[in-house]
């Protein structure tokens, strides 16, 4: 897993520098089907974790989000259908219709609020922590730097922290915002 990590790690690369003004507004793009990211954390240990968030289908209005994440001990698809994309920690629970989870070779596992007995439960689980990792979108007061990753340099980004705690393990990050990334500015 070690191997095959930093090896999909490795494989970013910059095609043709580009560079991103910051454009108004401040909050990001309209979610889309085809839009994605790809985010690559390490985290105090040196572990690398590569996670890509894709827009990979519309339903009855709806809006299907995968998240791929393969790390050193794991690799975990999970496809997460909301109602229409959520703009607020709030609307991300609130607008949960499905969550489908496949973590290496174990049963996938399907939780639809739509039919689930303790849905009300997972809601206020997953809002949570939400509220605890998400940035609010108005992140016009946030400190602005200029911010080189492999898609290019992005001029005027909001750096934001976030630490979220969930059943006594702490994660802490350090984010940059920017309206011309798709799905939510990270």
């Amino acid at each position: 897993m070690k191997a095959a990590t930093d090896g999909l790690a490795g494989s970013f690369q910059t095609q043709a520098p580009q560079t991103r003004q910051r454009r108004r507004p401040t909050s990001p793009r309209r979610g889309a089907v085809g839009q994605w990211i790809v985010e690559r954390t390490v985290d105090d240990k040196g572990n690398v974790a590569i996670q890509r968030i894709s827009v990979v289908g519309a339903d009855g209005g709806g809006m299907w989000l995968e998240i791929d994440r393969q790390d050193y001990f794991h690799h975990t698809i999970t496809k997460i259908l909301y109602s229409h994309m959520p703009r607020t920690p709030d609307e991300a629970a609130d607008v949960l219709m499905k969550v489908v989870t496949k973590t290496d070779d174990k049963p996938v596992q399907t939780i639809d609020f739509a039919t689930t007995p303790m849905a009300s439960l997972f809601k206020s689980q997953f809002k949570a922590v939400a509220q605890a990792g998400m940035v609010s979108t108005d992140v016009a007061q946030a400190p602005k730097e200029t911010v080189t990753v492999p898609a290019g340099t992005f001029q005027d980004c909001a750096k934001y922290a976030v630490q979220v705690s969930i059943l006594g393990t702490t994660r802490k990050s350090t984010s940059w915002f920017h309206p011309a990334v798709p799905i939510n500015g990270p």
